[in-house]
């Protein structure tokens, strides 16, 4: 089942946090809860990795870390398939007024997830929630840019496949 992902009005809210709640809301919530699963997963077994302290340990972890960054790719994949299917991006680099953007929408979605979940760790130290909140609104900004101009049928289709290698099965 594709589900659309649509334009929202980013006015712009105080946070990651605000942010993501408001598009739990929406139509792409089950995708972009997934997506969040997995950088919570990763956040997670990051955090147990630095604390490791045996080889084996580290290890294991590490290939946990990497099953679940294959995870948080296809789940980045799904959310660009979704746009895909709900705009059917047709533009090229000679459409008047085309969009190009150095990330597709589910990448921008991952990293402000990812924000969101520094913004949650780092609560307690203003210092680094004040640039944290400029990133988070250049992004948001990014974000709303690609989806009028998908709207608009002006953004340029990004289609990223990762090349990333997570050991001898993995593709890529």
């Amino acid at each position: 089942m594709v589900v659309p992902i649509s334009p929202v009005d980013f006015s712009p809210p105080p946070s990651a946090q605000a942010w993501w709640e408001a598009l739990q809301r929406g139509p792409s919530a089950p995708l972009l809860r997934a997506l969040h699963v997995e950088n919570t997963a990763l956040w997670d077994l990051e955090d147990a990795a630095r604390a490791a302290t045996s080889s084996d340990a580290l290890a294991g972890l590490k290939r946990s870390i990497d099953a679940t960054n294959l995870a948080r790719h296809a789940a980045v994949a799904a959310l660009d398939q979704a746009v895909d299917a709900w705009y059917r991006p047709t533009a090229g680099l000679d459409t008047p007024g085309v969009v190009v953007n150095s990330e597709s929408v589910g990448q921008l979605l991952d990293r402000l997830s990812i924000l969101a979940l520094k913004q949650a760790a780092w609560a307690s130290r203003p210092e680094r929630l004040a640039a944290l909140g400029q990133r988070v609104q250049l992004l948001l900004f990014c974000l709303q840019r690609s989806l009028d101009a998908l709207a608009a049928g002006r953004a340029l289709p990004q289609r990223f496949d990762e090349a990333k290698r997570y050991g001898p099965a993995s593709p890529g």
